[in-house]
């Protein structure tokens, strides 16, 4: 996965950085997808279901 992240960084810098509310930098915006990835692997593994809410 993490070969593919760096392809996003691009569009991130175009996209997204400096916006408030989102992470600063490129590094942190990739720390946050495979912190979620974990998240999303546990939950997984217990047979939850997650809940995005705004």
């Amino acid at each position: 996965m993490e070969n593919h992240l760096e392809e996003l960084r691009e569009p991130f810098a175009a996209e997204c950085e400096g916006w408030a509310g989102r992470p600063d930098t490129f590094e942190d915006f990739t720390a946050l997808l495979c912190e979620w990835g974990d998240v999303i692997t546990e939950a997984a593994r217990r047979g939850w279901g997650l809940v995005g809410l705004p």
